[in-house]
């Protein structure tokens, strides 16, 4: 009786853990709350690479060199997270030319990084879920240090960090694995497609 009563226990909660996955899953992968996910990505990785610059601060310029966006979309989106108080602006003098901004990270903002990490880190742990081949991604790491200099170069930020070397180089034996995947999968399929186009042509 007693085991019965504990399967039936551990039943409930399967079931109340599967409807939340369930869920989450498709609250995750609506396209509005993708969007949402890629903003609120994109904003911690700005405030993990500001906050890793927090000695000599982050420039307008700095911001630049890390993304693709234009000048001035740049210049909109800095003054913005200023103006909602989550970045302090130094202003530096420059004899030479135009004074030079400096970007800290504020107590708010700090805060607000710190809600998009639990926010994201629900997100990954479904991921994780749905796809168990990447059980092994720690996704409290990823969420703590990713950076936009680290997205835009990989190499260079494993090579310029403080790991050991031991650790640099398991890094970038993993790397060079994924890459070797991903060029395996990209020639199958571009196999497959030449087959396709062949036999569209001999019919």
């Amino acid at each position: 009786m007693k085991k019965n009563i504990k399967r039936i226990r551990l039943l409930i909660l399967n079931i109340s853990f599967c409807k939340k996955v369930i869920l989450m899953w498709n609250k995750c992968f609506s396209v509005n709350n993708l969007m949402e996910i890629f903003h609120k990505l994109r904003i911690l990785l700005l405030f993990n690479t500001i906050e890793e610059k927090e000695k000599e601060g982050l420039t307008y310029y700095d911001l630049k060199r890390y993304s693709e966006l234009p000048q001035s979309k740049i210049y909109r989106m800095m003054n913005r997270l200023h103006g909602d108080g989550f970045l302090l602006r130094e202003e530096k003098l420059n004899e030479l030319g135009r004074p030079k901004y400096l970007f800290f990270l504020s107590e708010k903002g700090l805060e607000k990084k710190l809600e998009i990490q639990d926010e994201l880190k629900e997100y990954l742990q479904i991921l994780k879920e749905r796809f168990p081949e990447n059980s092994n991604f720690d996704e409290k790491k990823f969420l703590r240090g990713a950076s936009l200099e680290m997205w835009q170069d990989p190499v260079s930020h494993v090579l310029s960090s403080e790991k050991p070397l031991e650790k640099k180089l398991k890094i970038l034996h993993a790397m060079r694995e994924d890459i070797i995947d991903h060029r395996n999968k990209v020639d199958s399929a571009i196999q497959q497609v030449e087959t396709d186009i062949a036999a569209e042509k001999n019919q």
